[in-house]
């Protein structure tokens, strides 16, 4: 796009727009069809037993989309990666301008509403997180730390037994973003911690220098308390997966321990 703008004489290039993007919760097509829970979530249905421990997984045939089922705390660190993605690209030449996820209200919305009431989702969380908490201005960041070789969805594009096609690709387990106020004032760092299990302590360094940091730092963060990955808000448990103030916390020689799969964004305030 920055190419053919030049060529036509365009000083600035159009930005992207990212149209509908979300995380979807494929199931086998042969499934009963689910229905919405007054509590937010999916109806009870009859569903095939799991196989056996140790059993090779059937070939999953035809897959659908759920779309009553509900946003976890797995998929709102998916979200956060697409927000760390879109601050890092602010500043190339073809940068993202508009970014609109698929729905707000059900159909894996940020809301799900039923007649009984309305439940934030936890991906509902992420949105305030680093749109309300986060800088204007997006500043470089590097990661070096841990990765895994995973099986990385391709797309909605499957492959002849119906699996969606995936590649092998090295994910780091931390994932950064930084911004900072128009005033230069406040410094803020989004850290996500992708590993299930394991938090990470992970050396903060700005310009070269770990002392170039103040060592306290207020904190908000997302899915640390949270013990399953998969775990959902309710009508009647609306706050499972939601944000948590920690207050102002202190780095320990430079570094700061991250929660296992958590969100955290730490403010710094910087010297005028």
């Amino acid at each position: 796009m920055a190419a053919t703008a030049g060529r036509l004489g365009r000083r600035r290039p159009l930005a992207l727009a990212l149209d509908e993007w979300n995380m979807r919760h494929l199931e086998p097509a042969a499934w009963p069809l689910p229905e919405p829970a007054p509590d937010g979530g999916v109806a009870p249905r009859d569903l095939p037993a799991a196989g056996a421990p140790g059993e090779p997984a059937a070939p999953p045939g035809r897959l659908r989309v759920n779309r009553w089922s509900p946003r976890t705390a797995a998929d709102a660190l998916f979200y956060a990666g697409v927000f760390h993605a879109m601050q890092r690209l602010a500043g190339h030449a073809v940068p993202v301008g508009m970014a609109n996820t698929v729905n707000l209200i059900n159909a894996n919305g940020l809301f799900a509403v039923r007649p009984g009431g309305l439940v934030r989702s936890a991906t509902y969380y992420v949105w305030d997180l680093l749109q309300n908490h986060t800088g204007p201005v997006a500043l470089p960041v590097a990661v070096r730390g841990p990765q895994a070789q995973q099986a990385v969805r391709q797309g909605v594009l499957a492959g002849p037994d119906g699996a969606p096609l995936t590649r092998q690709e090295a994910v780091p387990y931390l994932d950064a973003a930084a911004t900072r106020s128009e005033d230069g004032r406040r410094l803020h760092l989004s850290v996500i911690n992708r590993h299930r299990r394991r938090p990470l302590t992970a050396s903060l360094v700005l310009n070269g220098r770990s002392a170039a940091l103040p060592q306290r730092a207020g904190a908000l963060a997302l899915g640390a308390d949270v013990g399953d990955v998969l775990a959902a808000n309710t009508i009647d448990a609306p706050q499972r997966v939601a944000t948590r103030d920690l207050g102002e916390v202190a780095l320990e020689g430079g570094a700061y321990r991250f929660p296992a799969h958590s969100l955290t964004v730490l403010t710094f305030r910087l010297e005028a």
